[in-house]
């Protein structure tokens, strides 16, 4: 499919842009609430792009909605896969906002990831304190995605107590080797100089790791304490247990090829899926299919041994 752009009601201005991009197939609901919680922010972005697969993945009043937000939407329709779809929207931001886009950023948030109020408002003085710094990520104070998942009151009254579900790295300020690709800031000026690879499909698992590969070359990478929000981990509109499996296997070793992924971290990421994949099949969590991520992970390394494993490898799994 081709890529189909609705008309926007009114250009942004181009001075010091935020600019924040949701991708999204599948989640009507997720976009509605994505919107409503962008107009609380301290600071609202100047630009909103919505990058879809078809109009069935957007509100059904998204007309109506769009009329009454405080900050101009854009919607893009393409061809399916994390990716892909945020590369749409990066092309469509160079075309929108020219060189001015240098003077901001770029924010990719999931459309299920509820950030804290004042979470771009502190992005860009962070951006503004931290010289030689090219991209951002925020602390979470719980990630659903390791779970069965939250809603949005849970998330708001967890961002509201400050309470914190997380513990380990994502919950830690400081230098990173890598963004988190749920809530992430790039600096304008590098923004238009990455791209997240196609070659990752589908879901596009470790495209974080990819990109902030790429920026490691361009300059230093933060978590900020100032950037608070939680991952909710919806759990619909995902992509199949074995397809996501492959990707287990398929997408670390692709990375770790190209250059923008660590030996070691994929050793142990792949280590650690597998292991828990096939002592958790027998009694999985209900939320995750088990069996199936274990008969992905099985596929991919019957065709690491016979020279053909790809990403692109999950796709034609379908």
């Amino acid at each position: 499919m081709g890529v189909m752009t609705a008309p926007a009601r009114r250009q942004p201005q181009v001075s010091s842009l935020i600019i924040v991009v949701i991708a999204t197939a599948g989640r009507p609901r997720q976009v509605e609430d994505s919107l409503a919680l962008l107009r609380l922010q301290s600071r609202r972005p100047d630009l909103v792009v919505v990058s879809a697969t078809a109009s069935s993945d957007l509100p059904q009043h998204m007309d109506q909605l769009r009329a009454r937000l405080p900050f101009t939407t854009e919607l893009l329709f393409g061809s399916k896969g994390l990716t892909r779809q945020r590369n749409r929207a990066l092309e469509r931001v160079q075309a929108l906002a020219a060189n001015d886009v240098s003077r901001g950023g770029v924010v990719f948030f999931d459309d299920d990831f509820v950030p804290r109020e004042d979470w771009l408002e502190n992005a860009a003085a962070e951006f503004s304190a931290r010289p030689g710094c090219v991209g951002l990520t925020g602390v979470l104070l719980a990630d659903g995605a390791n779970g069965p998942g939250y809603d949005v009151a849970q998330a708001s009254q967890m961002i509201r107590s400050g309470e914190a579900v997380l513990r380990g790295p994502r919950a830690r300020a400081g230098a990173v080797r890598a963004l988190y690709g749920c809530n992430m800031a790039l600096c304008g000026e590098v923004a238009v100089r990455v791209r997240f690879d196609e070659q990752l499909p589908l879901y596009g698992w470790l495209e974080d790791e990819d990109v902030s590969g790429q920026l490691r070359k361009l300059g230093r990478l933060f978590r900020s304490d100032r950037l608070v929000g939680v991952h909710l981990g919806a759990k619909s509109g995902r992509v199949s247990g074995r397809d996501y499996g492959y990707s287990q296997i398929a997408n670390p070793l692709y990375l770790v090829r190209k250059g923008t992924y660590p030996v070691s971290s994929a050793a142990m990421l792949m280590a650690r899926n597998l292991a828990s994949n096939l002592v958790k099949a027998p009694f999985p969590e209900p939320y995750v299919d088990r069996a199936a991520r274990l008969r992905g992970n099985l596929l991919a390394i019957t065709d690491l041994a016979r020279g053909r494993l790809h990403p692109c490898g999950a796709a034609e799994l379908r």
